[in-house]
């Protein structure tokens, strides 16, 4: 089932971040039963992305990394999807890119999953393809956020969902493809030179 439809928006507290999901119809109490809790740490910023509109689901995923943090918005243009990249400056947060994956269609999802490292992004669009995936990876150069890989199974079937998760980690990135065969799988991309053997890499 769907989220309700909503723009969204994400907080950033000095714990880390918290992503807010929109609320289903009906869910007053809960809401309630939220703003009650202890706080769990001082909110630095509340985010919200350029142009977003009700059921952009921005705040779906949401990363951070040092200075840089990352946030999904799949549902945006009939679930063709984007992502925002925000950098913290002197004067607070501010947004730095908005991102699209090169060749993105209606259903793609790009922005289900999101993952943040130094000045390497890496979104999940699980939706591409009949279900079969992709993820795309961005880094930051002197004049922007640019595109720098696109990650796609050889071989990927339809229902794999590769790009329902993300993680990247220096020159490393993993991406999960939890439908493909029986059991789901994970797969390893690195931008180094590629060993004899590996099949992915960006």
């Amino acid at each position: 089932m769907r989220p309700s439809r909503t723009a969204g928006l994400l907080a950033l507290v000095a714990a880390g971040a918290i992503c807010l999901p929109p609320l289903a119809a009906g869910a007053a109490a809960a809401a309630a039963s939220l703003q009650a809790s202890p706080p769990i740490g001082r909110q630095l910023a509340e985010l919200r992305g350029s142009g977003t509109v009700d059921g952009d689901m921005f705040g779906y995923a949401a990363a951070i990394s040092g200075t840089t943090a990352v946030v999904g918005a799949y549902g945006h243009a009939r679930f063709a999807g984007r992502a925002y990249v925000f950098t913290r400056t002197a004067a607070g947060w501010r947004q730095a890119a908005r991102l699209t994956g090169a060749g993105t269609v209606t259903g793609d999802g790009f922005g289900t999953s999101v993952a943040a490292s130094g000045t390497t992004v890496v979104v999940g669009a699980s939706g591409h393809g009949n279900n079969s995936g992709r993820a795309y990876v961005f880094t930051k150069t002197r004049t922007g956020w640019v595109q720098a890989a696109r990650l796609q199974v050889a071989g990927g079937r339809s229902n794999d969902l590769f790009g329902t998760a993300v993680a990247v980690s220096g020159t490393h990135a993993v991406v999960g493809a939890w439908g493909a065969a029986k059991d789901g799988a994970g797969h390893m991309c690195s931008s180094r030179p590629r060993p004899a053997g590996d099949k992915q890499r960006y």
